[in-house]
């Protein structure tokens, strides 16, 4: 699953995210600063190896007013192994298209929720 354009709107992007995790990928996300906005590394699972395979940061609004609600403008995205190489090991990808080549006909757990 690959995104070539940008994709906007709350469902739409609901949706796309929502699409990733269906897919059954051996990742999980870590909560972290990216390029000094809130954002997540996306990382592979210790099945497949590990290592990071991208991150993703968030663009928000500011609050209005004390207690008043934050958006999500933006999300922007990093795969690029020459960008990510500086921030720790990178995931094998062909081992992960292997898994999921191999899987297709299984399932997998839920995806379990992490805390850094």
């Amino acid at each position: 699953m690959s995104v070539t354009k940008p994709v906007a709107g709350r469902v739409a992007v609901a949706r796309l995210l929502a699409g990733f995790m269906k897919r059954g990928a051996p990742l999980h996300f870590e909560r972290a600063l990216v390029g000094g906005a809130p954002g997540l590394l996306i990382m592979a699972d210790d099945a497949v190896g590990g290592g990071l395979i991208g991150t993703w940061s968030f663009e928000v609004t500011e609050a209005a007013e004390p207690g008043s609600d934050v958006r999500l403008v933006a999300i922007r995205g990093v795969l690029n192994p020459e960008k990510l190489r500086h921030l720790g090991p990178l995931a094998d990808l062909s081992r992960m298209r292997e898994w999921l080549t191999s899987s297709r006909s299984r399932t997998r757990p839920a995806p379990r929720a992490r805390t850094t």
